[in-house]
């Protein structure tokens, strides 16, 4: 457990002449003032203070709401206390989306307070053993039942249902009233996934499939990784994606590319992604098993292979730029504890990949803070600076609308009203396994 102190939640505190920055609009309020109360947003503009009021002051200073990592997973207990939550809270990140992970024991049991520095409560981390094998539809439609039954949000899918089974899991969501997210099956189309209702699909799966002139082929290739991965790479076409990419933004059907963690899927030789410092915030058997596939594939790659993926990683960049411009919903997740991806500030990595694909700094904000509430139908607590929002906020030293690199540059982080200031994140940041 970390030495540090607990923060407990202020009645009042004040973040006085900063800036709020309106993620919904993309407009700026200068000088205003954003009051919590009791660990929510109780006023925003030109407020009168109460007595006994904690005063921050954000003189040049810009206040956006909290981060999410809308793909994540979370691990072990200690890992989830230790590392996890701190760096998270200490990188902005406020909300995450748990696509399964195996915290389910005391973090889930045994907490009845909510302390940044030491942990979460129980009605954040509630978790079961939920991965289930599905054989036939029958099964799939008993297994949402079960998830259901004991307290599941979402279901999640992965790549190896059969297509029976997958659209079995979706008819029963429907029916039951709860949203399926996750993998595209290999068994199931992009499409067919889509009209079936799945709500979210990550990791761009699929994608540089339907996004080539010689799809029908590639398909029914079966020579090899090479041959395919090069078939793919050389037909590589925005143009063969756009008809998918209208139906996707038609019916509403988010994305969230994780393109964090496929960045180290394509570049693990890349010593600009291997060589990271941020390395000794992770545990050191998660690196050691990092580092131990970038020597695999070292031994197996030649230069070839080096430019073709980080090729293909450029075509994975354009696409989500593609899904921008055709209105394809968006959301900041980066599947962190894989290699190459780290708690917290991956974050900060993805917003900085969204605008290379070509998003404005605003749009890849909105991707991480409204969008996930949005997803979540949360607008009403979440995703704005607003009276009556729960006051996850973050500070920072310069304005992420000019440069999205200026997330990183954070002053304090309010969680649920708790103030965590300069000190206290060095404290956070201080955390080891």
């Amino acid at each position: 457990m970390l030495a540090a102190p607990a923060l407990a939640v202020l009645a009042q505190l004040a973040i006085t002449h900063v800036t709020v920055v309106d993620v919904a609009t993309g407009t700026s309020h200068p000088n205003a003032t954003v009051l919590v109360s009791n660990g929510r947003i109780s006023a925003v503009g030109d407020v009168r203070l109460p007595s006994h009021t904690r005063i921050l002051d954000g003189t040049g200073k810009f206040v956006i709401p909290g981060l999410w990592d809308m793909h994540s997973h979370l691990q072990y207990d200690r890992y989830v206390r230790t590392i996890a939550f701190p760096l998270y809270i200490a990188n902005g990140v406020t909300g995450i989306r748990d696509m399964d992970g195996d915290c389910d024991s005391a973090c889930a049991d045994q907490d009845t307070t909510y302390d940044p520095m030491h942990g979460a409560t129980a009605a954040m981390v509630r978790r079961w053993k939920q991965d289930i094998a599905i054989a036939n539809p029958d099964e799939g439609r008993a297994a949402v039942d079960t998830a259901i039954a004991r307290g599941a949000d979402f279901i999640k899918v992965y790549s190896g249902l059969s297509r029976e089974s997958f659209l079995a899991i979706a008819d029963e969501s429907k029916r039951r009233g709860i949203s399926f997210a996750g993998h595209v099956p290999d068994s199931v189309s992009l499409d067919d996934a889509s009209a079936a209702g799945q709500a979210s699909m990550e990791h761009l799966i699929k994608f540089l499939d339907v996004c080539s002139t010689r799809a029908p082929e590639i398909a029914h290739q079966h020579s090899g990784v090479r041959p395919r991965l090069a078939m793919l790479n050389g037909s590589f076409s925005l143009d063969a994606c756009q008809p998918l990419l209208r139906r996707l933004a038609g019916r509403g059907t988010w994305q969230c590319p994780t393109l964090t963690v496929l960045r180290g899927v394509w570049l693990h030789q890349d010593m600009t992604v291997t060589h990271d410092a941020r390395m000794r915030y992770m545990a050191p058997a998660d690196t050691a098993w990092w580092l131990s596939i970038s020597r695999r594939y070292a031994q197996l790659m030649d230069q070839e292979d080096v430019a073709r993926n980080r090729s293909l990683f450029q075509h994975e960049i354009e696409i989500v730029g593609a899904m921008s411009r055709a209105g394809v919903p968006l959301l900041v997740g980066t599947d962190v504890s894989n290699p190459w991806v780290y708690w917290g500030s991956s974050v900060h990595d993805e917003l900085a990949l969204f605008v290379q694909a070509g998003l404005t700094p605003l749009a890849a904000l909105q991707a991480a803070t409204i969008s996930p509430a949005r997803f979540l139908h949360a607008t009403d607590s979440l995703g704005t600076i607003a009276p009556g929002k729960v006051a996850d906020l973050v500070v920072l030293d310069a304005n992420p609308l000019d440069d999205i690199a200026n997330t990183r540059r954070i002053h304090a982080v309010i969680v649920r009203g708790v103030l965590v200031d300069i000190a206290a994140r060095q404290r956070l940041l201080a955390a080891r396994w």
